[in-house]
């Protein structure tokens, strides 16, 4: 029996090489078919090779172990070359399944796999491509995948270092095949693909053979037997970089949430597998655990002290998917943060980062630097930090907390922007509140908006839902496909609360009255309404009555627009009363009614109105609020001078000039002009022509004078001119850079009114060069103004100078944009930027254009 061991490997080499010979040039049918059924008992486990080989069953387990690590691949590529029309009409056609297909289907799964991708992808259009493509089809309805994974999965204790080395060989084509087969599929077969190598379609197929392979890893390790996930975790790690992480949890996660409630032993494989994922895949496969899981406890059982264990999990934890990237889900920021200070092995590293967060939120030139939906995501995560504090932790750490909390506060408080302030007043008040629930309260008076509720609810913990209410939730995705069905039965319980409504309610016969239209009544009131301007400018300025103020200043803007006769003497008078006019009686709408009288002053009266504006807003006794409202005037002003003229503003006393007597004379038949018969027989003509279509008559536009273009420079010029002037009363590139930011978004109006004005070329370029000293600042609002301004002089520039008079400013211009879009930290800039840099670069393109056409 030695000898016959010995001369198995030789045995085995002649077989396969008569094969080759015979099976690529056959005789006959039958001599083909007598080799490769010679060559099936070689295949793994065959039966009923005694009679084939005339071997010991010994030997024939030698020979089949010798036919699969030595001869296996090249057979299958062989088979591969031969295939096609010609070959396979040697084979019963009935038997084909049974000659050809078993060799892939039988055979060792992961090298039948490789070969069979591998040949695809090499092949062209044609038979050969089509058959591989079936066979491959087949190789996974018939389930092949799972003895392929399950073969990763097992540890030979005589071999493992030779297992493994085989496996390290083979592991990472066969791990970049499973996860990228669906791609590499359909660029071959188009529009032939069969449905299972549809992503939607594979992801959820390939989990639940995942699933089902780790079973029987379970049942192993229950039974004490070594088994290694290594390979899975690779192929997880691969399938989720791949970008089909939603599909493959959609189905792992919540099975693992049911198994792993109860059972510690799918609680160690579960981290296992997430441990031995590589590092460059772990984020894309941690976040939709975090994101997609009910509640942090559902994430401890999965997970375990992985987070200890494994460096990239705890940067990842602890770092990254808190402190730079964000996400709108509270439920991910519950669950990693829940993850951390749910067991006292990780509450050390809770501490930790619930400091490292305060100290970020509180530093004032991060809160500066960083994205608001950034900072509201860090803020978020404090508050559920807070929440999660025992009172052990408390006691602890109570002075480190306040004293970076105190830090922060200032910083918010001191801060511009009211989002940013409203962060910092509803973190300071949870916090103290939370630490020392009986001692002094910070208290800050803000309104509690729906926002505001929301992340104070956050500070309470989430609870355990419960296992049903889990798999409840996991079932909605599946219930919910059947729209038709929901929609039904939606549609059947909302008729039958309307006949149960219909039929409660009584019946009251007021309620088929029309009610009247009252949208157009005037308020009865005791005061009459001023008739005259300087009646108008006296109420608002004498009177206590808050009835007649009303009026007045209701009246006032249709006064100054109907008018318009001696206004101008007044107008400086009448701008400076409703500038300082304030709201004493409350009154409703008071700032739009204002605000409108004012624009309407600015209209009628634009060079006296301008001039005192432009020169009150850089004078001392002035609050920000009312320069804000000089700005606001003027950009009103010059909207509604740039627009067109309008038929209710052009003659307001139209209506009392008597309509001009028509004397209609009797004209004779004979007494018509050749010109009039032509029209009464074009007439004629045109009453008898049946037309299937008429288009609308094309009506020339009516070329109207801007108003606007010659005190463009009224407007423009003094705003700008005083800006760097030594004894400004205000400090617009430090504390008051709101003001500046609202002065530059009036200058960009004001150059856009301005548009084909003969001033609007300087009026640009001044705007370009105003702009480019504060293109840096460090506040993101100034910088939305700067890229506001910096679109609006380019719309009004006419588009010939940027190619003639200003090149090397459109080259920087450009190139900062460029910097803007990709670097800025704030996406709302990001997003501005890019928006403008395309505005450029279209005006740009179009004038080039027109030069060359030229």
């Amino acid at each position: 029996m030695g000898e016959m061991t010995l001369n198995v490997r030789p045995f085995v080499r002649q077989i396969v090489r008569e094969a080759y010979n015979i099976i690529a040039n056959p005789k006959n049918e039958s001599e083909c078919v007598e080799y490769l059924q010679r060559i099936q008992c070689l295949l793994p486990a065959r039966e009923n090779a005694l009679g084939k080989l005339n071997m010991s069953q010994e030997d024939i387990v030698t020979a089949q172990e010798e036919f699969a690590e030595n001869h296996y691949v090249r057979f299958l590529d062989f088979l591969v070359k031969c295939l096609s029309v010609d070959w396979l009409s040697n084979l019963p056609k009935d038997k084909i399944p049974e000659l050809f297909d078993t060799f892939f289907l039988d055979g060792i799964p992961e090298e039948a796999f490789l070969i069979l991708t591998s040949a695809i992808q090499t092949l062209s259009h044609g038979y050969k491509l089509n058959k591989c493509a079936v066979l491959l089809e087949e190789f996974i309805k018939q389930h092949k995948l799972r003895v392929l994974l399950w073969n990763q999965c097992v540890i030979i204790p005589d071999k493992s270092r030779t297992k493994e080395n085989q496996h390290s060989v083979m592991w990472d084509d066969l791990v970049t095949t499973l996860a990228m087969l669906p791609e590499r599929i359909i660029n071959k077969t188009k529009q032939e693909t069969s449905d299972i190598f549809y992503p939607q379609n594979y992801g959820p197929f390939l989990a639940n053979e995942m699933l089902v392979v780790l079973h029987q890893v379970y049942s192993a390790v229950k039974n004490g037997s070594d088994v290694s996930l290594s390979f899975f975790s690779q192929l997880l790690g691969k399938l989720c970089i791949t970008g089909s992480a939603d599909w493959i949890w959609s189905v792992l996660l919540p099975s693992f949430t049911t198994l792993t409630n109860q059972d510690f032993i799918w609680c160690r494989i579960c981290e296992r597998l997430v441990c031995e994922v590589p590092d460059r895949c772990i984020e894309s496969t941690i976040i939709p655990v975090v994101r997609d899981a009910a509640w942090y406890g559902t994430v401890n059982k999965l997970l375990g002290d992985a987070v200890l264990s494994k460096q990239k999990l705890k940067y990842l934890f602890t770092n990254k998917l808190l402190l730079y990237r964000h996400f709108k889900q509270d439920l991910i920021l519950q669950n990693i943060v829940g993850h951390l200070a749910s067991s006292h092995t990780r509450k050390p590293l809770f501490i930790q980062v619930l400091q490292t967060l305060l100290e970020v939120w509180g530093d004032s030139s991060a809160v500066k630097h960083t994205a608001y939906e950034q900072h509201h995501y860090i803020s978020r995560a404090i508050l559920i930090g807070i929440g999660l504090l025992s009172d052990r932790d408390k006691e602890q750490h109570k002075g480190d907390l306040i004293r970076k909390l105190m830090t922060g506060v200032q910083c918010h408080i001191d801060n511009q922007a009211f989002k940013v302030r409203l962060l910092g007043m509803v973190v300071a008040e949870a916090l103290t509140t939370a630490l020392d629930p009986k001692g002094p309260k910070l208290e800050f008076e803000y309104e509690k908006t729906e926002e505001v509720n929301h992340l104070l609810s956050l500070v309470t913990p989430p609870s355990d839902p419960g296992l049903v209410d889990i798999q409840r939730d996991f079932q909605t995705v599946t219930l919910a496909e059947n729209d038709s069905e929901v929609k039904e039965n939606c549609s059947t319980k909302e008729q039958e609360q309307i006949m149960e409504a219909a039929n409660t309610e009584e019946l009251d016969s007021d309620d088929d009255l029309e009610p009247y239209d009252m949208s157009n009544d005037a308020p009865v009131t005791k005061t009459k309404a001023p008739r005259y301007v300087r009646d108008c400018m006296e109420g608002l300025i004498s009177s206590d009555d808050p009835e007649r103020v009303e009026s007045c200043l209701c009246a006032a803007a249709d006064l100054i627009r109907s008018n318009p006769v001696g206004l101008k003497e007044i107008a400086v008078e009448f701008i400076k009363i409703l500038l300082h006019l304030q709201d004493s009686f409350t009154l409703l709408n008071f700032i739009s009614l204002r605000h409108s009288a004012m624009v309407a002053l600015g209209v009628s009266c634009p060079v006296e109105v301008s001039a005192y504006l432009t020169k009150e807003f850089y004078r001392r006794n002035y609050n920000i609020r009312q320069r804000m409202d000089m700005l606001e005037v003027l950009r009103g002003i010059a909207k509604e001078l740039s627009q067109p003229f309008t038929v209710s503003h052009k003659n307001c006393g139209e209506k009392m000039q008597p309509k001009p007597i028509q004397i209609l004379q009797e004209n004779k038949s004979n007494d018509i002009k050749p010109e009039d018969w032509r029209e009464v027989v074009q007439r004629r003509i045109e009453a008898k022509t049946h037309r299937f279509a008429k288009g609308p008559k094309a009506t020339k536009p009516e070329a109207l004078p801007n108003r606007f273009a010659p005190v463009a420079g009224d407007f423009f010029f003094p705003l700008l001119n005083c800006f760097d002037r030594n004894d400004l009363p205000f400090d617009l590139l430090g504390e008051d850079c709101l003001l500046l930011g609202r002065l530059l978004y009036t200058l960009g109006i004001v150059v856009y009114a301005a548009t084909n004005a003969p001033i609007a070329k300087h009026m640009g370029k001044s705007l370009l060069e105003f702009t480019w000293g504060i293109r840096y600042h460090p506040d993101r609002s100034i910088l939305q103004a700067v890229l506001f301004a910096v679109s609006m002089a380019f719309l009004a520039l006419p588009p010939h100078v940027f190619i003639t008079e200003l090149q090397t400013e459109v080259v920087e211009v450009r190139q900062w944009l460029e910097d803007l879009s990709e670097k800025s930290v704030d996406s709302s800039c990001q997003k501005q930027a890019a928006q403008t840099l395309l505005l450029v670069q279209h005006i740009l393109s179009q004038e080039l254009s027109k030069m060359a056409g030229h």
